[in-house]
């Protein structure tokens, strides 16, 4: 007797400190889950999951909440299928489960889980609405486009894409350094990214380089855009706002002839909202740009605003009803023919953010339309480019491979249309 007692005061003893420190992960992961701080709440939950700690449904949909905001949509259809195996989701996180299961492609399913959720969720409902259609037009409109290929470039941007542009003989892109250090991460666990350019030739990337010594920030820059002359770029870059947080805002520089120099903020930039992913019209007299400004129709719009001599602008001007939703609008890009092409959440569309295109006709952007597959699929596809000197070649950004949760560049091809012979007829 005294021995089993023994035995089992020294079995305390040995997982009384594995229960201190699951307990103290678990403090440490609710905290960073609150804070917004998705990617290090993960961390210590899956320190947890590593030791077969047991989870109570709170933090099980935690979990998955973590999964879905870092955009690791496999992982976070999962998780919340689980849950909801168990009887475990209500209200909003039925609604999220139902965001995932749209963007895993799974349609029919994702409709089910709408119309659940729409009773419980009463200040999304015209949302939903609008959510359920969208999943209707998927299941209509399944078919590809044959006349296009879209396939992955040999771009590696080691996880996360702000989007490319076509260059002189090449293309300049955000990518993460392959040293980058294991402290540099944003919130969602990613190296900070810095602008490279590499030579492209039918495809292939040759001559990587960094673009500019000049542009190298602490924080992520790219979703950059030139003039027509290549005089001035413009670009996207995070910076840190008094009290801590920060905002995403827009710059520009001019080229020397040499380099990149004379940075400048643009004026309509703000502490109070972002302003991000800027591109620049054809004949140079517009910017367009995404933003979450108010005066808006969702939760970023795309806007546009005149530009002046000596970097000065109007006043920025929303594009309207038409282009802009509930949703996101977001990566415009202005052809040479004055098509707007944009990546939207809110437009019918697979799932995630699709890309759609738009026309400028009597003064109102409109007529939008989606690109359909290839360019687009149940993940997010957004950064559609046009090559300038041959328009049958572009690339777009996509996390469609794997789990959702890494950017991937894809290269774009037309193809040529067929020329079909008719036959001739049979002599009498």
């Amino acid at each position: 007797m005294k021995l089993a007692l023994n035995s089992l005061l020294l079995f305390m003893l040995l997982i009384s400190p594995i229960n201190v420190s699951g307990q103290s992960s678990l403090r440490r992961a609710i905290s960073q889950f609150e804070r917004g701080e998705y990617y290090e709440a993960l961390q210590y939950y899956q320190t947890l999951m590593d030791s077969d700690f047991e989870f109570t449904v709170e933090d099980r949909i935690r979990i998955a909440h973590c999964y879905y905001e870092l955009n690791n949509i496999d992982d976070a259809f999962t998780a919340f299928m689980d849950l909801e195996a168990d009887g475990h989701l209500s209200g909003y996180d039925l609604f999220v489960y139902a965001s995932a299961t749209h963007r895993f492609g799974f349609y029919d399913g994702a409709i089910e889980l709408y119309q659940r959720a729409r009773p419980q969720n009463p200040g999304l409902q015209a949302q939903i609405d609008e959510l359920i259609s969208s999943c209707e037009w998927a299941l209509e409109n399944d078919d590809y486009l044959t006349n296009v290929r879209v396939n992955p470039s040999a771009i590696n941007t080691y996880g996360q894409s702000f989007g490319i542009q076509f260059y002189g003989n090449g293309v300049v892109y955000s990518s993460a350094s392959t040293t980058a250090s294991d402290r540099a991460k944003d919130k969602q666990g990613l190296s900070f990214l810095s602008l490279y350019y590499s030579d492209v030739v039918d495809y292939n990337i040759a001559n990587t380089r960094l673009f500019s010594r000049n542009l190298v920030f602490p924080y992520h820059v790219g979703a950059i855009a030139f003039t027509s002359d290549y005089s001035m770029m413009y670009y996207t870059r995070i910076v840190r706002i008094r009290g801590g947080g920060d905002r995403i805002k827009i710059f520009s520089v001019q080229y020397d002839g040499k380099d990149w120099v004379n940075e400048k903020e643009v004026p309509f930039n703000s502490e109070e909202f972002d302003n991000a992913y800027p591109t620049v019209s054809a004949d140079d007299k517009y910017l367009y740009f995404s933003s979450n400004r108010p005066g808006g129709y969702g939760k970023n719009d795309v806007w546009r605003v005149e530009r002046k001599p000596n970097r000065t602008y109007g006043t920025p001007s929303n594009l309207g009803p038409r282009v802009n939703t509930f949703g996101n609008e977001r990566y415009p890009f202005i052809s040479k023919d004055n098509i707007l092409y944009f990546a939207s959440d809110g437009h019918q569309g697979f799932g995630g953010l699709d890309l759609f295109r738009a026309e400028y006709q009597n003064g109102i952007w409109g007529n939008v339309q989606n690109m359909m597959q290839p360019f687009n699929s149940a993940k997010d596809d957004f950064g559609y480019v046009i090559n300038p000197t041959d328009p049958t070649m572009g690339f777009i950004s996509t996390n469609r491979q794997g789990d959702g949760s890494e950017d991937v560049i894809f290269y774009v091809q037309y193809l040529e249309e067929e020329e079909t012979v008719e036959p001739e007829p049979e002599p009498e």
